[in-house]
């Protein structure tokens, strides 16, 4: 099923993904990721306490940290670099304060970033500052150290000024998943407002539970139009959209260095277009950022290429075959819906 997803990130665009690996088989996870030829930064998804967690991804503090410690001494800087380890608290409601230390200790001794969730919902922030003593979550990466660890948070709807404030200077961005704050109904990021405070914004998916796809095209898309909506039209133009997908959404995930952007001394992460569909040539000259970030999709795919490897080529998996990925996929979806007695 990881090789369905990373085969889905491919052959819609997509070169880079940053992921939280959800779920008790996270070696199995990776290991699909590193196979794919996607460039990655990935760990295991944390998780030690909270109510309604289910027993199956509720370990001992002790044991999600010698866990995630094990993966990333196994899989950090393989394949030349391409893939990355990365701390994964799912977020402040699943992670004790025990837990939170031990990823700050670790961090700091490997080097890691961190990747949690948070300031999703409105309602989230008063339940987070109920149970730790009036801190907001801002605050609390702030007081127990996980701010200052190069932290990346997925959402960030409900960033207020004082939060931006307080992250400025900071290694501190947002990845921005504008579909599954739609599906629900979390609101909308006011991402134009992000980026003046001079955080970094990238583009993401979330999850299959947040989201049915994980489709970049849609979300850039979706990214530019409801920013018109938050701060008025021509707020947020198809470039800056674009940049949330390349150049920006690089140093969002501190790879700025590496990819993001075409130039001598990068690696060598592109995509081709086919610019002949009718989308394009019934569209008026406009800028060619608008046209793309307004009316491109993962359907005019036609190359991928990380490395300098070709991953797509004509539309086409280089690296596996599709529908032996479909095939194992299903037979994963029977033997789920046989032990949950849902397959009748």
């Amino acid at each position: 099923c990881g090789l369905l997803g990373a085969a889905e990130c491919l052959l819609g665009g997509t070169t880079t993904i940053q992921d939280i690996g959800l779920g008790p088989g996270a070696r199995g996870l990776l290991q699909a990721i590193r196979d794919s030829g996607l460039r990655a930064l990935a760990g295991m998804c944390l998780m030690d306490d909270g109510e309604g967690l289910p027993t199956a991804l509720r370990l001992s503090t002790d044991r999600a940290l010698s866990r995630t410690l094990d993966l990333g001494e196994e899989f950090d800087g393989v394949d030349d670099g391409r893939f990355q380890y990365l701390l994964n608290p799912r977020f402040i409601l699943s992670c004790s304060d025990a837990l939170w230390s031990g990823i700050r200790e670790l961090s700091e001794a490997r080097g890691w970033p961190v990747h949690t969730h948070a300031l999703e919902q409105e309602e989230e922030t008063v339940t987070v500052q109920a149970l730790k003593g009036g801190r907001d979550e801002i605050r609390y990466f702030d007081e127990c150290g996980i701010l200052g660890r190069d932290l990346r948070i997925a959402h960030g709807v409900w960033l207020n000024d004082a939060h931006l404030t307080r992250v400025r200077g900071e290694r501190f961005s947002v990845v921005h998943c504008p579909s599954a704050n739609l599906k629900l109904g979390s609101g909308i990021a006011n991402v134009v407002k992000i980026r003046s405070a001079g955080v970094p914004v990238g583009i993401g998916a979330d999850g299959a539970a947040c989201n049915n796809d994980l489709d970049a095209f849609e979300e850039l898309r979706l990214a530019a139009l409801l920013q018109q909506v938050k701060n008025g039209p021509e707020s947020f133009s198809g470039l800056d959209a674009l940049r949330l997908a390349t150049s920006e959404g690089a140093t969002a995930i501190g790879l700025q260095q590496q990819v993001g952007s075409v130039e001598v001394g990068k690696a060598a992460d592109l995509l081709v277009l086919a610019t002949d569909r009718a989308e394009f040539l019934g569209a008026a000259r406009v800028d060619p950022h608008d046209l793309l970030a307004f009316g491109g999709s993962r359907a005019a795919v036609r190359h991928v290429v990380v490395g300098g490897e070709i991953l797509v080529q004509d539309g086409q998996l280089q690296r596996f075959d599709l529908v032996e990925i479909r095939r194992r996929a299903g037979r994963c979806l029977e033997s789920l819906l046989g032990r949950t007695a849902l397959s009748d």
